[in-house]
Formats: structure tokens, C-alpha cells, sequence
């Protein structure tokens, strides 16, 4: 399967199914990826957000699908994202 390159700097693929009709990948972010806008800040982490899906290949046969899953902050002791 090909994945981009900028993509995978920062998702790990941790899955892969085929369909009758398509392909899907599916990557989350990689545990060291902390938003420098909240490195300095006290926060937890709080899930993943919803996946967002991109067509990155169309072969003849079954397009191909990413599903990539960001990871989700919250402010420690709060319930602020």
C-alpha cells in the first residue's frame, strides 16, 4: 500500500482491510506528536477525534482509502478540548 510520505512523518498505520469495493487504511497519530501550542501546558489525553478520510489512490481494480485519526487534548481537570 502506498501512504505519503508527509502523512506517515506523523501517523503509524495500525491497520488495513479489504472491502469488495475499496481499501481502507487506517493511521493514527504517533504518541510523541504533542502540539507545540500546548507542550507547556497541563494536559491529558482524551481519545481521538473522528476520523477524517481521503481517497489518496484510484487503481483500476478498488480505489484506496485513509483514515487518519488525530488524537484528542483536554486541559487536566477540566473537560476543555
Amino acid at each position: 500500500m502506498l501512504v505519503p510520505i508527509s502523512v506517515s512523518e506523523d501517523f503509524d498505520i495500525y491497520g488495513a482491510e479489504e472491502f469488495s469495493d475499496r481499501w481502507d487504511i487506517k493511521m493514527q497519530e504517533k504518541e510523541d506528536c504533542i502540539p507545540k501550542e500546548i507542550e507547556q501546558a497541563e494536559v491529558v489525553f482524551d481519545g481521538y477525534c473522528i476520523a477524517i478520510e481521503a481517497l489518496i489512490h484510484s487503481f483500476v481494480i478498488k480505489p484506496v482509502y485513509m483514515r487518519v485519526y488525530r488524537r484528542r487534548w483536554k486541559l487536566a481537570g477540566t473537560d476543555k478540548h
